[in-house]
């Protein structure tokens, strides 16, 4: 059985850029999305891009 850890993130590891102003750019899914990602399950994770430096992260 597969198991996650997940750690919120307050500042971009590259540049140090508080992440509360951070554009989301979607979700990513751990498995395969397909065509139709809204009928599959799964645990899903946003998916950012920092607004200093450009680095995206999940």
């Amino acid at each position: 059985m597969k198991q996650y850890y997940f750690k919120e993130i307050k500042n971009c590891e590259m540049c140090g850029d508080e992440t509360s102003k951070h554009k989301i750019l979607g979700k990513r899914l751990n498995t395969s999305q397909g065509l139709n990602p809204k009928n599959k399950t799964g645990i899903s994770i946003t998916v950012q891009k920092c607004s200093n430096c450009g680095l995206i992260y999940s």
